[in-house]
């Protein structure tokens, strides 16, 4: 099996610690050209403009989601209640950062990364973390990074120990990590391992490669995804669908189905430019499908004539998301946001928002 040739980094950034901790060789420095993963997805979309918007109100006071919002093409109504979040959050923990560094960028020997919120007096150490994601993401490791690099900018303060706040916006919660200096030397031991196996060691695997840039160009990958491959019909022709089949294959599975996302994305992306030629004279290619929308405003008096207002009622349905877009449109900047919890009160008061449960499959 041909292993990259590169340059060990000297350094690395926060957010890629966890990846690089357990697959060293995916932070190798080479001059090929490997496949570049586009983090800019909506997650990454969401999580910028909640940290921008969250920004903007620490260091003046006030925000106006719906410009942050426009700026970097996503939902207000879903970055609003993120902002609340983390903000009531910090409501509860500003006490410990009196001197609070905003999108601090923090460098240390090994590791560097921006902080959301630093503080540093000597006497205590202290840094915010808003994450926007759902609960099961592993941040330690970044997180660990972050205290890291703070102490070799800033030393150990006298409380013995580096305090970082890990507040999970979308569940409305934090919790808080002590490190201390035997803490560090552990991770540093750990860290000069992962250096010393850089361009030696691979461990792909659904989590390890998932935002590697070169995922689709790397040799240990592939022979790890021909393995996957055979998982489908090893259950099917020899394990079975029993629970210790399923359990014991979910990682490959998880891994195929990671790079079928991929690949179907690169699909979708050359499709844009105009058909694919297939063999046997086929194209694939976007085709149009009409979906017909009724007007309410000019079927009303047909709809009156045949149907009684509840029977009207029940057949119609009204979507939040495109109801707050109509109240923010037609209320004056600086108000929207009062304007849209107000409907949204009046309506509950009057029972007229229902709640649909919706099943999802999702690791936690």
């Amino acid at each position: 099996m041909q292993i990259h040739q590169g340059t060990v980094p000297s350094m690395v950034s926060g957010s890629k610690l966890g990846r690089f901790l357990a697959c060293p060789s995916s932070e190798l420095e080479t001059i090929e050209d490997f496949y570049k993963f586009d983090s800019h997805g909506d997650a990454a979309t969401i999580g910028s403009a909640a940290h921008e918007a969250i920004a903007l109100a620490l260091r003046d006071g006030t925000v106006d989601i719906e410009s942050v919002c426009h700026q970097h093409g996503c939902n207000p109504e879903e970055i609003g209640p993120l902002c609340r979040y983390g903000l009531d959050a910090w409501s509860k923990i500003s006490q410990y950062f009196r001197e609070p560094r905003i999108e601090f960028e923090v460098r240390g020997v090994r590791t560097h990364g921006r902080a959301d919120v630093l503080h540093a007096d000597g006497t205590t150490l202290s840094i915010a973390d808003w994450d926007f994601g759902y609960l099961g993401t592993d941040k330690r490791y970044q997180l660990l990074g972050y205290a890291d690099a703070a102490y070799h900018m800033f030393g150990m303060p006298s409380s013995g120990r580096i305090d970082v706040f890990h507040i999970m916006c979308r569940h409305g919660n934090y919790s808080t990590l002590s490190y201390e200096l035997s803490d560090l030397e552990r991770f540093h031991e750990d860290l000069e391992r992962a250096f010393r196996n850089c361009g030696k060691v691979y461990s792909p695997g659904p989590d390890t490669c998932r935002f590697c840039s070169r995922q689709l160009r790397c040799e240990p990958r592939q022979h790890y995804m021909a393995q996957c491959a055979m998982v489908l019909p090893q259950m099917q022709y020899e394990l079975g669908f029993t629970d210790d089949a399923l359990r014991e294959a979910y990682p490959k599975w998880k891994a195929l189905k990671g790079l079928v996302d991929t690949i179907d994305k690169i699909y979708s992306m050359r499709l844009e430019q105009g058909p694919l030629d297939l063999d046997g004279g086929k194209k694939y290619c976007y085709v149009e499908q009409e979906r017909q929308q009724i007007d309410v405003e000019q079927a009303m008096p047909v709809l009156q004539s045949r149907l009684s207002d509840a029977e009207i009622a029940a057949a119609m349905s009204i979507s939040k998301t495109s109801l707050l877009e109509l109240v923010g449109q037609t209320t004056p900047k600086g108000f929207k946001a009062k304007a849209k919890q107000q409907v949204m009160a009046e309506l509950r008061e009057v029972g007229a928002v229902r709640t649909k449960i919706i099943k999802v499959k999702r690791e936690q």
